[in-house]
């Protein structure tokens, strides 16, 4: 069965009855490969490119210089033929999305290792999908990373740039009109800069900076002053070995932002505690992270905490590590022939109302997407009338139809169930139950679109 949500009730409660969840499939669908024509692909994003009201993908690929994207055609994880985003640019590093202009369409920001170029993609539709292209940056400094933060919040996205060889982070501030001021440098003394993540560590409304370095093994955060001003280095950790990834998160449920970290050199996932000493207690997630990549953060299962997925080069794996709430699981890894896996990223691709897996790898030139089949957050009442059956749920996947079983037990139901029931929408009169076993189960099945 590939059932990702299941849910149970007894016959022989009265009344409404509400009822836990039980899965019966893998959590995720194996990994359904996009494209294979982005050589070297190592960044993807989820975002609306044409408007339609789904998200589609852009990858960037350095070994072939392609930013291309990905048309969703049908809101349910279909996707069309690459496109090309042109002109691009020289060995294309990392692509992230942002409405820079304020035209209501998502433009993307990419840096090209290469030629040492920052540049704006403004999206322009119209008849025809096209793009115009505008250098924000050029430099010598090795950009490795963007990001699209509004660092003096005003309301605009702002570009930041990692540079690696000079060890800086570099801000352009988004002045309107597609225009720019020259970068301002407001972190310095990376050894192998490598990623930013911008949020609110102090809890004073502005967005902060975190980074991770590369060659000093180096996980610090710099404060926001103000006016584009940012505070000397405070040092969360020197032992990440290889620093590579930085990102941010409530891992903890209470209310403030924590910092998660990727470092290569030693496999490892850790996450540092938010609170009165910022990021001073560290959490290691997973040290079996075979040369980390890259990790995002999201609640894969909807428990209502936060979970993370991993890319590991070396060994080729995709993994989820699920948050148990004082500790992390072991990783489960998801896909090991990916081909030297480079990006994950979570978005929910299906309409589903659950987060999906994306992901790219280097050497198979792959843009990739895992389907979560894990449980839908859905509340089953039963009420016994007139010898009938009443079972009521909310509609939490309109995408998906719905299958109806009857079981004698909830243990039979694992192995052969009798499926009474496809529906295109929640609810269902069961008649003449009392010809069911007395102390029989139901339990409803959200079944993935296209099923």
């Amino acid at each position: 069965m590939n059932s990702f949500c299941t849910l149970l009730a007894g016959l022989a409660c009265f009344g409404t009855c509400l009822l836990a969840a039980s899965a019966f499939a893998e959590p995720f669908s194996p990994r359904q490969i996009i494209s294979t024509q982005a050589m070297g692909a190592n960044s993807v994003i989820a975002c609306d490119i044409d408007l339609d009201g789904d998200p589609d993908l852009v990858s960037a690929s350095r070994y072939d210089d392609k930013l291309a994207w990905y048309e969703n055609l049908d809101g349910q994880g279909s996707f069309g033929a690459q496109q090309l985003i042109q002109p691009a640019g020289d060995r294309p590093q990392e692509v992230i999305a942002a409405d820079l202009d304020q035209s209501g369409t998502n433009d993307l920001v990419a840096c090209y290792w290469n030629e040492g170029r920052v540049v704006a993609h403004f999206n322009v539709i119209g008849s025809e999908q096209s793009w115009v292209r505008q250098v924000i940056a050029s430099t010598n400094g090795g950009p490795i990373s963007v990001e699209v933060p509004d660092v003096d919040g005003d309301g605009l996205q702002d570009i930041a740039v990692v540079l690696r060889y000079h060890g800086q982070v570099v801000w352009y501030r988004n002045q309107g009109l597609r225009e720019f001021a020259p970068g301002a440098v407001i972190a310095s003394g990376l050894d192998g800069a490598n990623s930013a993540s911008f949020f609110d560590v102090d809890g004073d409304g502005d967005l902060d900076l975190a980074t991770a370095s590369l060659y000093d093994n180096r996980v610090a955060w710099f404060e926001n002053l103000g006016d584009g001003l940012f505070g000397a280095e405070n040092t969360v950790s020197t032992s990440a070995l290889g620093a590579i990834d930085v990102r941010h998160a409530d891992m903890d449920g209470d209310g403030d932002l924590d910092l998660l970290a990727a470092s290569r050199g030693d496999d490892s996932i850790r996450w540092f505690e938010n609170g009165p000493e910022p990021f001073a207690v560290s959490h290691l997630v997973s040290a079996q992270v075979d040369h980390a990549t890259s990790l995002f953060p999201g609640d894969l299962d909807g428990d209502g905490d936060i979970d993370l997925v991993t890319s590991a080069h070396d060994a080729f794996e995709v993994s989820w590590h699920e948050n148990l709430g004082e500790a992390f699981a072991p990783r489960v890894v998801l896909d090991n022939l990916t081909l030297q896996a480079s990006c994950v990223q979570l978005a929910d691709m299906d309409g589903d109302l659950d987060l999906d897996i994306l992901s790219t790898s280097l050497q198979d030139g792959a843009v990739s997407w895992y389907r979560n089949q894990q449980l839908v957050n859905v509340e089953l009442s039963i009420r016994i009338q007139r010898n009938a059956a009443v079972l009521e749920w909310e509609d939490t996947c309109p995408s998906c139809r719905w299958a109806v079983y009857h079981t004698e037990t909830p243990y039979a139901s694992l192995r052969s169930p009798q499926r009474i029931a496809i529906l295109d929408s929640p609810g269902l009169i069961v008649p003449q139950v009392a010809r069911m076993q007395a102390r029989g189960f139901f339990f409803v099945e959200a079944l993935p679109p296209g099923e």
